[in-house]
């Protein structure tokens, strides 16, 4: 099973949340209590996934699998029918690809919106 884990965007900061209390009801049902301080924040779950460097995959970062390079394309983390997707950006197709283990994390849609270009 995978660790469950949150990170909470304020529109000025990024931080990792503690969880007040977790229940599980079954496989498929989550009870997640957050602190206060989370109100009003914009909350990310990670996707228990990590990139090529051993970083922690969140939902909304931006990722690339041939950072640097000229045809290389950036991808959106979301959390799409059920399960984590990665799409492409600049791009209007449904639906988008899953995990591959030479994904980088190059930043996330708040702290780096200009990647969204």
């Amino acid at each position: 099973m995978r660790e469950i884990k949150f990170r909470a965007w304020d529109g000025k900061k990024m931080w990792l949340v503690k969880l007040l209390e977790m229940f599980s009801f079954g496989e498929s049902k989550l009870w997640v209590q957050m602190p206060d301080e989370t109100d009003g924040a914009t909350i990310m779950q990670f996707t228990g996934l990590f990139d090529k460097n051993g970083n922690e995959i969140y939902e909304n970062d931006l990722l690339q699998i041939r950072p640097g390079e000229k045809d290389s394309v950036v991808w959106h983390c979301v959390f799409d029918k059920g399960s984590f997707v990665f799409l492409r950006i600049g791009f209007e197709v449904e639906g988008g690809f899953s995990y591959r283990p030479d994904l980088q994390v190059i930043g996330n849609i708040y702290e780096n919106p200009d990647l969204l270009k």
